[in-house]
C-alpha cells in the first residue's frame, strides 16, 4: 500500500530548499536599488520555503510512523531536517544580534 504522506514530505522538502536557496540568491543578486526581488519578495521566499521545510518534517516523521515507503520518508527527513535546522538558526541569530 502506498503511503500517502511520504511522496508530499519529499516534495515539500525539496520545494523548501528550492525557496531558500531562491531567497539567498535574491538577496546576493547585487545592490539593493537595483535587485528586482527586494525585501517583501525575499521574505516571501524565506517564510515559504520554511513552512514547506516544516511541513514537510511533519509529513515525513508521519510516513515514517506508518511504516509503508519509509524509504522515500527518509530521504524526505534527510532533506527537511537539515534545512529546519539552518532555518531555526538564522532566525536565532537575528533575534540575539
Amino acid at each position: 500500500m502506498m503511503n500517502l504522506a511520504a511522496i508530499p514530505a519529499f516534495l515539500l522538502a525539496l520545494s523548501g530548499w528550492v525557496l531558500i536557496v531562491s531567497s539567498a540568491v535574491a538577496m546576493l543578486s547585487g545592490p539593493y536599488e537595483g535587485r528586482s526581488c527586494q525585501t517583501t519578495c525575499v521574505q516571501w521566499l524565506f517564510f515559504s520555503g520554511t513552512g514547506a521545510a516544516l511541513l514537510g518534517l511533519i509529513l515525513g516523521i508521519i510516513g515514517l510512523r506508518l511504516a509503508a515507503r519509509q524509504r522515500l520518508s527518509q530521504a524526505a527527513l534527510w532533506l527537511a531536517g537539515p534545512l529546519c535546522a539552518i532555518v531555526l538558526t538564522i532566525i536565532l541569530i537575528g533575534n540575539l544580534a
